[in-house]
């Protein structure tokens, strides 16, 4: 069994379901059903919120700063990770 550094246990504290989640070389993002995109440093540090969506949010996309995300509202919307 190979051995792992866990960097953090929980970002989030409140009892939304994750419905998707990325990782990139930057940051990660984290979409959840209460319509919020939660943006972390690698080390688990909360960066952003994102809020615009009015629907749980089933899919992401990432490229370098771009964040594209897709909702049951029927919206994609395109995000910059680095000014929120």
């Amino acid at each position: 069994m190979a051995d792992y550094n866990i960097i953090a246990t929980q970002v989030i504290s409140d009892k939304a379901i994750t419905t998707c989640l990325i990782l990139t070389e930057n940051f990660i993002a984290l979409a959840v059903d209460d319509a919020k995109i939660r943006v972390f440093e690698r080390d688990g540090t909360p960066r952003w919120t994102l809020e615009g969506h009015t629907g749980g949010i089933w899919t992401l996309a990432s490229w370098e700063n771009t964040l594209v995300s897709g909702s049951t509202d029927c919206d994609v919307r395109v995000w910059d990770v680095v000014s929120g």
